[in-house]
């Protein structure tokens, strides 16, 4: 990349009005197409139409470039709240958009820090996470050269109710869990949508929640907070994405 761009420089300072495709002609094909993109928290405020932004900002930039599959690796919001903020949910509706529009909008990705997040600290210290696991998706998504699994952590995919509970599925949970601590930060709620903290039971790839406060749960959500503890991570250490079991509760 080093390379083509200093071939670049080189004949636009020859040549300033150069169109891009002399420049690809002389060049070489540009082999590093997409966009990796970091953004939402001034947003917060906004939660609702989220989704709709980013998705005609995908559109709208693949129209300009010209490039209908352009890649698009989207960073899903930390955890995060200042200190004398109160918990007004607003972060887990914005991550929750944003794990909406890389499952509805095709060449795109999204990369789960959820781990990353600190307290009245809006920008995470350690960024490093955050570029390898854009790269990973960069690897799977546009590079093919890891597979699908290596790419993700945990993310929701059913929920059925079982002997008083809960029983929830994942995708990229194959091979189980790990741990760091306490699992904790599953609620469940039943008609009235009054959640309470669930005892976690995880079989295998997947996770009963039960409590005996709620004899008929209905709904369920994990780390529906906007700044929390996360403790619950797939075997390539990316954690858990958020999620609820419907966006009614």
């Amino acid at each position: 990349m080093a390379n083509w761009g200093k071939k670049c420089d080189e004949q636009i300072a020859l040549n300033p009005s150069i169109e891009w495709e002399e420049l690809l002609k002389i060049c070489g094909e540009w082999k590093w197409p997409g966009f990796l993109y970091y953004q939402g928290e001034s947003d917060d405020h906004k939660p609702g139409m989220y989704q709709k932004l980013p998705t005609r900002l995908i559109y709208q930039w693949r129209e300009d470039w010209e490039e209908p599959t352009l890649p698009f690796l989207i960073v899903q919001l930390p955890m995060f709240q200042g200190k004398n903020d109160p918990d007004s949910k607003s972060w887990c509706l914005f991550r929750e958009a944003q794990m909406n529009t890389y499952q509805t909008v095709k060449n795109t990705g999204i990369a789960v820090i959820l781990d990353c997040g600190e307290f009245n600290e809006i920008h995470p210290k350690d960024k490093t996470p955050v570029g390898e696991r854009l790269a990973l998706q960069a690897l799977f998504q546009v590079y093919h050269k890891v597979n699908e699994k290596d790419a993700f952590g945990p993310i929701y995919k059913a929920h059925q109710f079982k002997d008083s509970g809960i029983e929830i599925s994942f995708d990229y949970a194959d091979e189980g869990f790990d741990l760091k601590g306490e699992a904790r930060g599953f609620e469940i709620a039943g008609e009235d949508k009054n959640y309470v903290n669930a005892s976690i039971d995880i079989w295998g790839s997947k996770i009963f929640l039960s409590s005996s406060e709620i004899d008929k749960p209905m709904y369920a959500r994990y780390c529906w907070t906007n700044y929390g503890e996360v403790t619950i991570f797939g075997r390539n250490g990316i954690p858990l994405a958020p999620f609820r079991t419907s966006n009614k509760a």
